[in-house]
């Protein structure tokens, strides 16, 4: 068990330290679980050549999500917006139609970048109106 008088951190990872009447020092890292969630993508909706996607996760303290949106549904020459709001704007050319996507990126303890997986593609097309 870990004596709560020996617990540290090191800015990466919190750890305790125990000591047997040996002269042994056992360390436990203790890590912080990060869970980076797959949004649903609530609407894409277009007016006036500009789309707007709303989206939603499961989150806590925070989250950015990473936004792409393309003429081809494969994403190859796409926009790309990195941002905490829970919905973005695209200003797009009228007469086409265009995919959208999110994912949800998390910094760990340790400053690495997690990144989750892409939410379900949502089409729309941009008419005029």
């Amino acid at each position: 068990f870990i004596n709560h008088d020996n617990i540290y951190s090191n800015g990466c990872s919190t750890f305790g330290l125990t000591s047997k009447n040996n002269g042994k020092v056992t360390v436990y890292v203790i890590w912080e679980k990060i869970k980076v969630d797959k949004p649903v993508i609530q609407s894409a909706k277009n007016k006036d050549g500009k789309v707007t996607v709303s989206y939603s996760a499961e989150t806590w303290y925070g989250p950015e999500y990473e936004v792409q949106c393309s003429e081809n549904i494969l994403f190859k020459d796409s926009s790309k917006i990195i941002t905490q709001s829970k919905d973005v704007t695209f200003d797009l050319e009228k007469g086409k139609r265009y995919y959208v996507r999110v994912r949800q990126k998390r910094v760990d303890s340790c400053g690495n970048i997690m990144t989750g997986n892409w939410s379900k593609i949502a089409a729309v097309n941009v008419v005029n109106e």
